[in-house]
């Protein structure tokens, strides 16, 4: 098959033909590379030449290497360069005049255009041929058989296409941080809309293939931990979240969903995870119907015993509720029995905010607030094992203000309220969100609470003349 078949061909299909021929190259090609590498081969010479006529030393090392790392890559660029610029050749009359597209016909223009295009070793200068329509009030737009050919996506190779994928795929990876890996290793400049359109082709393409690896990445984790040796049975754990997203344009927040199925062996360590997320989308329908698809087609190919079935999550709407309506349901895909699955909630969302309530009543980074958080959340005989919660005790109740007289001590916000120092013992009793209660006049916290001292206002009323706190309580370091 020629090129100019090979042209038709793609044009016809709209896509790569899978019979591709192996010698497209021209003749003029060979001679345009030999050339090449003997000018880079002779300049790797001098630079080892020059290497050892001088004393070896870490710096002279380190300079050699960089030195050879950017003639390599100046000779993969100039080899990309050559071989892409030479598919087409320097005749055009080689190449058909008509071509048929999208039941439209297009028109050669026998005058090369530039078109800049990234490759994993740089920016080369791609020039092609243009198949332009002939009726000019056409909708049809101006084809560049050869970028096609090549798989040139928002004017980058597939192996930079490639690379840039796997950068916005790592963990912690911003655009930002993106822009710079390209700059540093490939010396590529991309901008954000044109990484935004190279990342949505690649979710594109990889969509198709992406349920199918990763169910047999699933099934291969199985058999590894159904094969290892342990006193537990293996677990196919389950995982749902939300990431918030600001939408700039209108001053609105959305959540993103993602999810993760994950497999542990009989020792409790885990194996591997695959990973599923989506664009926010009100009641993540895809995420779920994705999620579920998923689940049951690795129950389905799994011929062993059953994994232990666990979903972990928070205590969100949609993570509730997914649970709720499918997991808590689900049967098993080939005999019909019903699945045990063992659903677990998250306690470090709790936690945190548990800490954040106690830093706002009790001060924040004083001790009274570390020791009143971990006795808010310490189990507690009296209520079956449950956290004390910020419910009970006699703060719970409204009480009855009073108004301070002329010796009344106002806490000071670092300051604990009264019966909640570590040496009172006792759960401070507040509802979540509710402010502290009034202090009596001359209570004082105790040495023991590890909170600051108190300090005497005035006989005004602080709701007409209201005190500006003071300055956090010295704290001891320790």
């Amino acid at each position: 098959m020629t090129y100019s078949t090979h042209l038709a061909t793609l044009l016809s299909t709209g896509a790569v033909a899978p019979d591709a021929p192996a010698t497209l190259l021209p003749q003029e090609i060979r001679p345009q590379l030999e050339n090449r590498l003997a000018e880079h081969f002779r300049a790797l010479v001098r630079e080892v030449v020059t290497f050892c006529a001088q004393p070896i030393s870490p710096t002279t090392v380190f300079e050699l290497e960089h030195r050879i790392e950017a003639r390599l890559k100046e000779l993969g660029r100039e080899a990309m360069a050559c071989v892409c610029n030479g598919l087409e050749g320097g005749d055009p009359d080689a190449l058909p005049s008509h071509l048929p597209s999208g039941g439209d016909e297009l028109r050669l223009h026998k005058a090369k255009t530039r078109r800049h295009v990234d490759t994993l070793f740089g920016p080369i200068d791609l020039w092609r041929h243009l198949y332009r329509p002939v009726h000019r009030d056409s909708a049809e737009r101006a084809v560049a058989p050869l970028a096609r050919t090549l798989g040139v996506v928002a004017n980058a190779t597939p192996a930079l296409a490639e690379r840039a994928g796997r950068y916005l795929a790592e963990a912690g990876a911003t655009q930002h941080v993106v822009h710079a890996r390209l700059r540093a290793q490939h010396h590529v400049s991309m901008g954000t809309a044109r990484l935004r359109t190279l990342a949505a082709h690649l979710s594109g393409e990889m969509a198709e293939a992406r349920h199918g690896l990763q169910v047999a990445k699933l099934l291969n984790l199985l058999d590894q931990a159904n094969r290892r040796s342990g006193s537990r049975k293996p677990v196919l754990w389950v995982g749902r979240d939300g990431i918030t997203l600001r939408e700039y344009r209108r001053r609105l927040y959305e959540v993103a969903s993602c999810a993760t199925v994950t497999v542990l062996d009989r020792t409790g360590k885990r194996l591997g995870t695959v990973y599923l997320a989506f664009v926010p989308e009100h009641g993540q329908g895809r995420m779920s119907a994705q999620l579920t698809a998923l689940i049951e087609a690795v129950l389905r190919a799994w011929t062993g015993p059953v994994p232990r079935l666990a979903y972990v999550t928070d205590a969100g709407d949609h993570e509730t509720g997914y649970y709720q309506r499918v997991l808590a349901t689900m049967t098993h895909p080939r005999t019909g029995e019903r699945l045990a699955w063992q659903r677990v909630v998250d306690f470090y969302h709790t936690m945190e905010r548990v800490r954040v309530m106690a830093g706002f009543l009790f001060g924040e980074g004083t001790a009274c607030s570390f020791r009143e958080s971990a006795a808010l959340t310490r189990p507690d005989p009296s209520t079956g094992g449950r956290g004390r919660g910020f419910s009970r005790g006699r703060g719970a109740r409204p009480q009855r203000p009073e108004s301070p007289g002329p010796t009344a001590r106002v806490a000071r916000p670092g300051a604990c309220p009264r019966g909640s120092g570590a040496g009172s013992g006792r759960p401070t009793g507040m509802r979540i969100g509710a402010p502290p209660g009034p202090r009596r006049s001359g209570s004082r916290p105790t040495p023991r609470s590890g909170c600051g001292p108190t300090r005497t206002g005035g006989s005004t009323p602080r709701s007409t003349a209201p005190r500006a706190p003071a300055a956090d309580p010295p704290r001891r370091l320790v």
